[in-house]
């Protein structure tokens, strides 16, 4: 049989079998080997969906977080729940730091970046909320701070503080958001000190702290489902 027939038999079994010439069918074998970057994707595979491990952005139908896991960057709703602060917008730093937080697992699907500043009276800050959603289908998420205490240097609670002044600190206390599979969002909270914690009580040294709740759900009428563990955002007044 001469090389000619040979060959052509050798494409033609190639094809039946649905692995491209020079491929060695090692993009479809149900293992992770080569240069792929998860099981039989990225690197000279296909791209990765969302949720899938990844090196660069090529590995990806989307993108490639700096954790290395494929994702799809949210894009806003429309939701007037969203922060209405339009210039708001987290620095690199901090946007580069809550990405490396975040990762496809419940437990660390939230991320507070600082947790902690010091600030004076007057001063300013942008604090960056991230999450990213672990489900398989798209989903309603809702980040609420809620104002738990103030201590001061001496760890003994500050009394006199009253929640709706110290809120007012915030740029808002609630966001409201979709994420489809594998989406992160990374939310821009700005924040300034103001010089009051009460009526006639100005603001004092110590430490002020909010729990940050993340809950999700599927009815925008009911979102109430506890998502990852709660976090904290504490402002330092010196």
């Amino acid at each position: 049989m001469n090389k000619t027939i040979l060959s052509a038999i050798l494409v033609i079994s190639l094809l039946i079998t649905g692995c491209a010439v020079g491929d060695d069918g090692q993009c479809s074998d149900g293992i992770k080997n080569q240069d792929e970057t998860d099981i039989d994707c990225g690197g000279s595979c296909d791209p990765c969906a969302n949720g899938k491990a990844c090196s660069t952005d090529d590995d990806c139908v989307n993108k490639c977080s700096t954790n290395k896991v494929c994702y799809t960057p949210a894009t806003s709703t429309g939701s007037t729940t969203r922060t209405t602060t339009a210039t708001a917008e987290v620095s690199d730093d901090v946007r580069t730091k809550i990405e490396g937080q975040l990762k496809p697992n419940i437990m660390e699907a939230v991320s507070v970046y600082p947790y902690f500043k010091s600030m004076r009276v007057g001063e300013g800050y942008t604090y960056g909320i991230g999450v990213v959603n672990v489900f398989a289908k798209e989903l309603i998420f809702k980040i609420v701070l809620e104002f738990d205490k103030a201590i001061d240097k001496s760890s003994n609670t500050i009394q006199e503080v009253d929640p709706s002044y110290v809120n007012d600190w915030l740029d808002k206390t609630e966001f409201a958001f979709r994420l489809g599979q594998g989406e992160q969002e990374i939310l821009a909270l700005p924040v300034k000190v103001g010089s009051k914690v009460a009526e006639n009580v100005p603001t004092k040294t110590g430490n002020y702290i909010w729990t940050v709740r993340v809950l999700y759900g599927d009815d925008p009428t009911v979102v109430d489902d506890k998502y990852a563990s709660k976090e904290t955002l504490t402002i330092r007044v010196p």
